[in-house]
């Protein structure tokens, strides 16, 4: 979507499945590759992550990769980690909704302008689809042709489109828009979707373009780093107008620019003298009750990879009253029936 096409009005960035995911790759990812087969090592991370990845058909997917050790640094967050081994590979690494794309140098941006456009003529063009949420799901080698009927069938629509065979592994999607999940499956063959009547959607070669346009409460956008982002990426702009900002750029200065500063967190330095007057939790979900946790006292979370999406997800109850840190993870592992483990400031959580 260039200036000359408007401004973004239905946007994807701003649907709730997009905020979490670029809460998500903010996460800590203390994780170690050593000659991991890519393709397993992503099915792995977005298990234990509970975020969708999807490898772009052009990117070969049994490649060894191994990860550099920092044993002495800060942990650092998953989508730095994601872009190390995209770096490793030669491929770049972006959000498209709630999915991280490992696509060619050069191609993701113009796939996030893509899902972003598409999304924007569905839901002018069928408002019933606006902000619709499905999973995708398909079998052990289904053909690209086989995809596509997937697609149709789940979203019930009409797909005026031609694809050269491939076989595609085993995989899913955490539910997201018809936008993304089309776009991911026609940008392995360098085409993108074209919107055509209320149900029924074609395809055209991939427009390179990258830059786009939308409108933003100025009190949703985080502006302290806006200079620097500027800089970064070049030929983008905040222009600010009472209480809007009209941004225009690339889709990661969007995001930049969407994303809550991180908290700055004094490390803890005697977890054992502290103590915890009252903590009551009824019904949350762990990972985010952990995640609390460990951003207000600075600690490091590491979950094991063998924990599933269900056990990170799970709700859990429990009161804790003056409780020293371990007995409040005491507390937590009763009440998740999990192990969690401490090792001065890093807590591990095990099946």
């Amino acid at each position: 979507a260039s200036a000359a096409e408007g401004v973004i009005e239905f946007n994807l960035l701003e649907l709730p499945s997009s905020r979490q995911a670029q809460v998500a790759v903010q996460t800590p990812a203390g994780f170690y590759w050593d000659q991991t087969s890519l393709r397993e090592g992503l099915h792995e991370l977005s298990r234990v992550y509970g975020i969708s990845i999807w490898l772009d058909r052009q990117i070969d997917p049994t490649q060894l990769v191994s990860t550099a050790v920092r044993p002495k640094e800060p942990t650092p967050k998953l989508m730095d980690r994601l872009k190390e081994i995209a770096a490793v590979v030669g491929c770049e690494v972006g959000l498209i909704e709630n999915v991280a794309y490992f696509g060619p140098v050069g191609k993701v941006g113009s796939l996030q302008r893509a899902a972003v456009g598409l999304h924007d003529k569905i839901s002018l063009g069928s408002g019933s689809q606006q902000a619709t949420l499905r999973d995708l799901s398909w079998p052990e080698l289904v053909t690209s042709d086989e995809l596509l009927e997937v697609l149709q069938r789940k979203w019930e629509i009409r797909l005026d489109t031609e694809l050269e065979h491939d076989l595609y592994h085993e995989g899913r999607l955490l539910p997201s828009t018809l936008a993304t999940q089309l776009t991911l499956v026609l940008g392995g063959f360098d085409l993108e979707g074209q919107w055509i009547q209320r149900n029924t959607i074609g395809s055209k070669p991939l427009d390179r373009q990258t830059r786009w346009q939308a409108n933003y409460r100025k009190a949703d956008l985080n502006l302290q780093n806006l200079s620097e982002l500027t800089r970064l990426f070049a030929g983008s702009q905040c222009q600010t107008r009472n209480a809007v900002c009209q941004v225009t750029g690339v889709t990661d200065f969007h995001i930049a620019l969407m994303v809550a500063p991180q908290r700055a967190v004094a490390p803890v330095t005697n977890l054992r003298a502290q103590r915890w007057e009252l903590v009551e939790v009824q019904n949350k979900k762990l990972e985010e009750v952990l995640n609390a946790i460990a951003n207000s006292i600075g600690i490091e979370l590491v979950w094991d990879a063998a924990c599933t999406t269900e056990m990170r997800t799970q709700l859990v109850s429990f009161t804790a009253e003056k409780a020293t840190f371990d007995e409040l993870l005491g507390e937590i592992a009763r009440a998740s029936k999990l192990k969690i483990v401490r090792d001065g400031n890093r807590v591990r959580i095990i099946p």
